[in-house]
């Protein structure tokens, strides 16, 4: 059961962490060089 746990924590934490991450390329729109 604490696995289960875990791995949804870990999915909340990755969902967190895109979100920042989306907020930040918005606010700094930097060209990304591909």
């Amino acid at each position: 059961d604490s696995v289960l746990v875990f791995s949804k924590t870990l999915q909340d934490i990755k969902r967190l962490i895109r979100a920042r991450t989306g907020i930040l390329d918005n606010l700094f729109i930097i060209p990304h060089p591909h």
